[in-house]
């Protein structure tokens, strides 16, 4: 309550009282001089003041109240998305945080992690110390499989805007979509100068926080190399749920190639 709203309250009600007491003097009829009577006590007890000061003080304290209300329900709410968020978050190996993208970005440099093509076996000898069983070992393997699918499924087109794409295809063996994706790397990204460039607006674009920082054909197919990762966890979280998902990183299961490419020369 601010000093203002505890001034006022006084201040009405003394006005309240002056303005009964003035009332009732100019009503009253004229009367003999009396003896003065020795000073006492100011006091209000029209009741009309005294009911206007009761609810003045209620409706105060009642804005107070819906005051303390709101606070509270936005100190829940943001606990809740705090612990969303907390909740939702991907593992630093599998999603670099918005922090490292900006330091990529600053360095000049582009990291890609491409989930294995042969499923999650690279580094991992025995799987059933992670506690995973034959089924749930093969739902680990569809995951792979469908990040493949969703990553050549979100550059397809861009890929297909490539001026050697087409020609690469028709000279290659292809019999997965990770050998699509693969292709379209080579052809649309060679090592030179705009691919850098488009690799660099990436980076500063995840450091930000921000999607495909434009419609450029580059643009596109390295974001989408750069999210392969967290495609991947999120196909483990949908057939192994989260808890499983997040042992199988901890355990090692998850199988990825890394590079950096340098975007900007020291």
């Amino acid at each position: 309550m601010t000093r203002a709203t505890i001034f006022a309250i006084p201040l009405a009600f003394a006005i309240g009282c002056a303005l009964s007491s003035l009332a009732r003097a100019r009503s009253a009829p004229a009367a003999a001089p009396a003896v003065a009577a020795p000073p006492a006590a100011s006091s209000c007890i029209d009741p009309h003041a005294m009911k206007a000061n009761e609810n003045l003080v209620s409706q105060l304290q009642e804005y107070k109240r819906r005051q303390e209300i709101a606070a509270a329900a936005a100190k829940t709410a943001e606990v809740k998305a705090t612990t969303a968020a907390h909740e939702t978050a991907m593992p630093s190996a599998i999603s670099a945080p918005r922090e490292e993208w900006k330091r990529m970005a600053q360095d000049g440099r582009f990291r890609i992690r491409r989930p294995c093509a042969n499923g999650a076996y690279k580094n991992v000898a025995d799987i059933a110390a992670a506690g995973f069983d034959e089924h749930e070992t093969e739902l680990l393997e569809e995951a792979y499989e469908h990040a493949h699918a969703r990553t050549w499924s979100s550059m397809r087109a861009a890929c297909e805007e490539g001026p050697f794409f087409a020609q690469a295809v028709a000279e290659s063996t292809v019999s997965t979509e990770r050998d699509l994706t693969d292709i379209c790397e080579a052809s649309l990204l060679p090592d030179d100068d705009e691919t850098h460039a488009a690799m660099q607006r990436v980076a500063e674009s995840r450091g930000a926080g921000r999607g495909v920082p434009g419609p450029e054909a580059r643009d596109r197919v390295a974001f989408a190399l750069s999210e392969q990762m967290e495609v991947l966890f999120d196909e483990m979280s949908k057939r192994l749920g989260r808890e499983k998902a997040l042992r199988a990183v901890d355990y090692g299961l998850v199988c990825y190639d890394e590079r950096v490419v340098v975007t900007r020369p020291d």
